[in-house]
């Protein structure tokens, strides 16, 4: 019995951050990682952001960009929250993010 993938949603404001990356390496690249959310929610290239929020990012294009998510399990849904650059993609999009550090997912 096959896994059900979860559905992805970019709104428009990301969208549009994606059509401002110039490179179009680092914009297949971020499709692609995007698009393996479906599978994976958790890859292990990912870090959590937020327990409570349930907000998770990585990096692409040689950690110049930031995609920030969140997802949520039981509607088997991840949310893409913010796509830009690593200096300023938390204040853009007005996240929060935890001064103590990322938090890397346990390896199974």
């Amino acid at each position: 019995m096959a896994i059900p993938k979860f559905d992805v949603v970019i709104p428009p404001k990301c969208k549009r951050s994606l059509d401002q990356i110039t490179s179009a390496q680092d914009l297949e690249e971020a499709l692609d990682l995007v698009e393996a959310l479906e599978e994976d929610p958790f890859p292990p290239y990912s870090r959590q952001l937020a327990e409570a929020d349930n907000l998770w990012c990585f990096d692409f294009g040689d950690r110049e960009h930031r995609v920030v998510y969140q997802v949520s399990a039981k509607q088997r849904r991840v949310i893409i929250k913010a796509i830009g650059p690593r200096s300023d993609v938390y204040q853009r999009h007005g996240l929060y993010r935890k001064s103590a550090g990322l938090r890397q997912r346990r390896k199974a």
